[in-house]
């Protein structure tokens, strides 16, 4: 079952510290934690941790993040089964293998070294998370699993480093300490010289131990500093590449022959000089003799452009695909853009100042009786704005987007309670960021990988599942529902309601058509004018005889209102920048 102890044994990473237990494994073949003291696989298994292995040998591992950011030690020596065994284990706070020390039946044990990599803290993650409650010290168990037919008895913990000596007493050489320090020094062979100092040292030595105190605090200080830092995970090549084998009929207990990294030959033979692993492949990738890569991302950026890839099926190139409508411009794009050392710059500005993309959208009846979805080029593309894009231009029109690069993921407006529902695991409430934060660009928006932003999901923003190349377009009523009603949009139209009085002019055919210009880069025609300016003497009637529903609108969003501006005309100048952000124009590119 195990036994779980108090706070007092959550040694960090910087600390010494000494664990010595006698244990007999009744049953040979037995595994599992003899101690513990971490947070299982939840959290990367940080802590400390001793393990006996099915071959009767022992791992020793003080991880922040397991396998990696960690020290990982295996004792050669094995334990008989049915027989009592002291084991020690020392640390001296050094956060190296060199550190930690093992023993057997107080014997110094050989051992291997696994990992010899621990950066940051083993009792917490950036942030401070201390998760306690699930993670004191446990003796025959850890969080999920615990030890079957081993007997452990006489646990002893030390808030130091013992030395051997001391540990050659608790495992019953009882007198060894006094013998020698009986013994004269000329009596004495260099290594009992060494133990007896090593003793004085850890046990005795005041000045030895305010030295250590002060190694200590620095050590930890510099802990605190690198566990708070950023990080970005990497990927990292095994030093001994995991067996791969095709499976029969898929079932994974069932492997037969076994397969090795390699490439597709029909595209392009793996050149025999090219290492087999990442490196490997990127050079096979961007060789001059690859016939694809070049093709997939150039037609990705014309999708991009264009609202459609030359090649259609942006993510499937196979048999299954579209054939490219235009495959020597493919191909001719594609060259270009390897001899340019790949500058995805110029093969943008390339397709964005070219006649084809610079074309009016507006179809002529030719043009839609011989080429209906645009294969031919005939006119210039005509699509629906990302969910993105159009959150970005109603905040830079209304000019409280955010300029600044970089940065951390922030969290601005969405309905109340979305996560709470999904009660994901660690994180069960949204926290909405503050100031700037709200007003970052799209890109900066927070991934939850089981649930984007919900403004964002109306206009097709797919979930983190999977990987999405081509994302699908849609126009629905909800679309018009999120531009009308949504914080982030009834802000940015009240805001841009300021900058309409104030900049626009003082007539509302002024105001209007400085928003008209914001928000579509055009001035309104005679008759769209006339019916905005209907729309505005409306409103601002409405708001006249009812001050409360002004009142109610210009609190919306964190965005503090200009109190100087009159509070019926600042409402109805918003109305009408909301009315234009549902505009076609704003939503298409065209």
């Amino acid at each position: 079952m195990g036994v779980d102890f108090t706070e007092q044994m959550n040694f960090e990473r910087n600390q010494p510290f000494s664990i010595s237990l006698w244990v007999n494994v009744l049953k040979s073949g037995e595994k599992g934690p003899i101690y513990s003291r971490t947070s299982g696989d939840l959290d990367g298994w940080r802590g400390y941790y001793c393990e006996l292995n099915k071959d009767q040998t022992i791992s020793i591992k003080l991880n922040h993040v397991f396998p990696d950011n960690c020290i990982n030690l295996q004792t050669i020596q094995k334990l008989t089964p049915k027989q009592w065994h002291h084991l020690t284990l020392t640390y001296d706070g050094s956060s190296k293998a060199g550190g930690v020390k093992f023993y057997i039946n107080g014997k110094e044990a050989a051992v291997t070294v696994v990992t010899d990599n621990l950066k940051q803290s083993i009792l917490f993650s950036k942030g401070k998370f201390k998760p306690y409650n699930m993670a004191n010290f446990k003796l025959g168990r850890e969080l999920r699993a615990s030890l079957a037919n081993v007997a452990l008895d006489e646990l002893q913990v030390y808030t130091r480093q013992l030395s051997a000596l001391e540990v050659s007493q608790l495992a019953g050489q009882t007198g060894l300490i006094a013998k020698l320090l009986q013994t004269p020094a000329t009596q004495l062979t260099s290594a009992q010289q060494e133990q007896l100092f090593e003793y004085y040292l850890l046990a005795f030595d005041e000045q030895y131990a305010a030295v250590q105190k002060q190694l200590s605090e620095a050590r930890g200080k510099e802990n605190d500093l690198l566990t708070e830092q950023e990080e970005v995970m990497v990927f990292k090549e095994l030093k001994k590449p995991r067996a791969t084998f095709i499976l029969d009929r898929g079932v994974y207990d069932a492997p037969t022959e076994r397969v090795y990294p390699g490439t597709p030959e029909s595209i392009l033979a793996f050149d025999k000089n090219l290492p087999k692993n990442r490196l490997g492949l990127s050079k096979w990738l961007l060789s001059e003799k690859q016939p694809l890569f070049s093709r997939v991302v150039v037609n990705r950026f014309w999708q991009q452009c264009f609202g459609q890839g030359i090649v259609r099926t942006s993510d499937d190139f196979g048999n299954q695909g579209e054939m490219p409508t235009h495959a020597e411009l493919l191909d001719w794009l594609a060259v270009r853009f390897r001899e340019s050392n790949w500058n995805v710059k110029a093969l943008l500005k390339e397709m964005v100042m070219s006649a084809t993309y610079r074309q009016s959208s507006v179809p002529t009846p030719q043009n839609k009786a011989q080429d209906p979805d645009n294969k031919l080029l005939s006119r210039a593309p005509a699509y629906r704005l990302s969910a993105e894009m159009i959150r970005d231009n109603a905040l830079a029109a209304s000019g409280l987007l955010a300029r600044k690069i970089g940065g951390k993921s922030v969290h601005p407006y969405q309905p109340a309670g979305v996560w709470e529902a999904l009660a994901v695991r660690n994180v069960t409430k949204y926290e909405q960021g503050k100031g700037e934060d709200l007003y970052r660009r799209s890109l900066y928006t927070v991934w939850k990988r089981s649930s984007p932003n919900p403004a964002m999901i109306n206009f097709d923003v797919p979930d983190r599942y999977a990987c999405t190349v081509r994302r699908q377009k849609t126009s629905t009523p909800l679309q018009a529902l999120v531009l009308m009603n949504d914080v982030q949009y009834i802000e940015a139209a009240r805001v841009l309601g300021e900058r309409m009085m104030q900049a626009g002019g003082s007539k509302p055919e002024d105001r209007i058509t400085y928003a008209f210009r914001a928000l579509t880069s055009r001035r309104p025609l005679k008759e769209e004018l006339n019916i905005l300016l209907d729309l505005y003497q409306q409103e601002y009637t409405d708001f006249s005889k009812t001050p409360g529903r002004a009142a109610k609108l210009l609190q919306e969003g964190e965005y503090a209102a200009d109190k100087t501006l009159p509070a019926n005309e600042l409402a109805t100048c918003a109305v009408v920048a909301s009315t234009l952000m549902n505009f076609d124009e704003f939503m298409m590119k065209r």
